[in-house]
């Protein structure tokens, strides 16, 4: 067989390979790349034309074998060509992606960028040159402030005016309603548009904002004002009341009082009260007729004991009818058997207790009055006590706290059983003495647990890791004792002993508690507990 040093030498050709290979990796290193660098992305922020101002570039790379040592942004600011003028280069390292960096520009500079990639064996790899250009548009402009209508305004027609400031260069304005409505050209550099006929509909909310425009189109994109929001009033009636409230029998008379609103281009023709008296729909004892708002009747006195009903309706000037408004309120008698005078004092402050008064008396031969309440317009507000029982010339009294500031309408109200009468409604003003409750929060009362575990099991493995705890502090101490007896025991048999236990009782122990947290942790795992 001829000799072949390749079969006598194949485990060491086997050994020198790889040898070869790692030792030429390390002299030739970019032999030993798989694959170069790649730029994943370049952009700019603003996008597109943005205004002048700072300007922020971003770049992103990857490189598959993990070895991306650096990225360059290259930025051309004085589009000569030269992207590497002083400034116009940044590199990062720490990390190398993403690599951003901030510039500051005028307006009308043009500006090209790209960027590049490098990893550690020196390849280099580029985005497309240039990967971006832009030119710088004006500075923004500040939003403008909003006049007219004012915020949570109720406008009386379907094209209202919209009103705000002007803005110090602007040459534009760009109005909004709610999504629905932009003027085509703006405003025309006016600081104020009048909404077409046919955008907006009674009854409907709106929101309205606007920004100022460097340009006539309104190409280059200003920040927006702040939104405000408007009602168009449906029209109609809006206010129904009577006064004075509430109404005895020994009052001479009662106004009715009705306001309205028209929806332009639409105006009020007429208001019209109706006033029914027993309630019982028929034909209206009282009609007032009015051309404007408000609109006002007087009627009375009335009956008491009787409820009385009235209503209002709005006719424009189009012919369109408003939903009718309905209002009523009960006539309340005074006299009789009985005779109650006006509470007083007629003023309170607020959360303060007061005491309030009024003489009660009873015609000579008639039961005494055993029980007095004090009401209001809401209705019963408390009891009253009186000064004797039954009365027949005495003083009816309560000690009341008005919860709030205010004017409030009561009056007392007092019965001996065979009748029951009102006094003369007062009108009692109460002060304000600012601020408002105070709301303490209450939670439930939580106590800690003493053994911190909220299971069995939880309380077994809290003793063992106590127990374990304690032992890895102990055990040490206790191994570090028994060498040092032994190490002096000079050959002493019982010191030896000793020691010899010490050691002994220590790893045992040591090991007993370690075996009982492993078991007790491996139980927990396999029972999910």
């Amino acid at each position: 067989m001829p000799y072949s040093p390749f079969k006598r030498n194949t485990p060491i050709l086997f050994l020198a390979i790889p040898i070869f290979v790692l030792a030429g990796a390390m002299v030739f290193p970019s032999l030993a790349e798989a694959a170069n660098p790649t730029v994943d992305s370049i952009s700019h922020a603003p996008a597109g034309n943005p205004p002048a101002g700072t300007v922020t570039f971003t770049a992103t790379a990857s490189d598959a074998d993990g070895d991306l040592q650096k990225v360059t942004i290259y930025v051309d600011e004085n589009n000569d060509g030269d992207y590497a003028d002083p400034g116009e280069q940044t590199v990062c390292t720490t990390p190398p992606s993403p690599c951003s960096v901030t510039r500051t520009y005028v307006a009308g500079q043009f500006i090209k960028y790209y960027a590049g990639a490098r990893d550690v064996a020196g390849n280099l790899e580029f985005s497309a040159i240039p990967a971006g250009t832009f030119t710088l548009g004006p500075p923004l402009l500040p939003a403008p402030n909003l006049l007219s209508p004012t915020n949570n305004f109720t406008v009386l027609t379907t094209t209202p005016a919209l009103v705000w400031g002007a803005v110090p260069g602007a040459v534009n304005y760009m109005p909004n309603i709610s999504a629905i409505w932009s003027p085509a050209g703006g405003s025309g550099g006016a600081t104020s548009i009048v909404v077409p006929a046919g955008i907006l509909s009674p009854g409907g909310t709106y929101t309205w904002n606007v920004r100022a425009c460097s340009d006539v189109a309104c190409f280059a994109i200003h920040p927006w004002s702040v939104s405000w929001t408007f009602k168009v009033s449906a029209g109609g009636i809006d206010s129904l009341t009577h006064s004075p409230d509430p109404v005895f029998e020994t009052t001479p008379t009662v106004t009715f009082t009705a306001t309205a609103s028209a929806v332009a281009p639409a105006t009020i023709q007429n208001i019209r009260i109706q006033v029914d008296i027993n309630d019982d729909g028929g034909a209206p004892e009282f009609t007032f007729n009015c051309p404007v708002s408000p609109c006002t009747g007087t009627a009375g006195p009335f009956a008491p004991g009787i409820p009385v009903s009235y209503d209002a309706q709005l006719t424009d000037s189009l012919g369109n009818l408003s939903p009718v408004v309905s209002n009523s309120f009960g006539v309340l008698s005074v006299g009789g058997n009985i005779t109650i005078g006006a509470i007083s004092p007629t003023s309170a402050i607020e959360g303060s207790v007061r005491t309030f008064t009024a003489p009660v008396s009873v015609a000579g031969g008639n039961p005494g009055v055993t029980s007095c309440e004090f009401r209001g317009t809401s209705g019963l507000l408390g009891p009253m006590s009186l000064s004797t029982i039954p009365c027949t010339n005495c003083t009816t009294s309560i000690n009341y706290t008005f919860p709030s500031d205010g004017s409030f309408v009561v009056w007392a109200r007092c019965t001996n059983g065979v009748e029951t009468q009102n006094g003369l409604g007062v009108t009692i003003n109460v002060a304000d003495v600012g601020g408002g409750p105070t709301t303490v929060p209450i939670g439930p009362i939580a106590f800690p647990n003493p053994l911190g575990a909220t299971s069995f099991t939880d309380l077994v493995k809290n003793i063992i890791d106590f127990l374990f705890t304690m032992a890895v502090i102990v055990a040490p101490v206790l191994l570090v004792i028994a060498g040092v007896i032994f190490m002096t025991a000079a050959g002493d048999p019982s010191r030896v002993s000793t020691a010899r236990r010490m050691l002994l009782w220590t790893v045992i122990g040591f090991g007993i508690i370690l075996i009982s947290k492993g078991l007790v942790e491996v139980l927990r795992a396999i029972l999910g507990i």
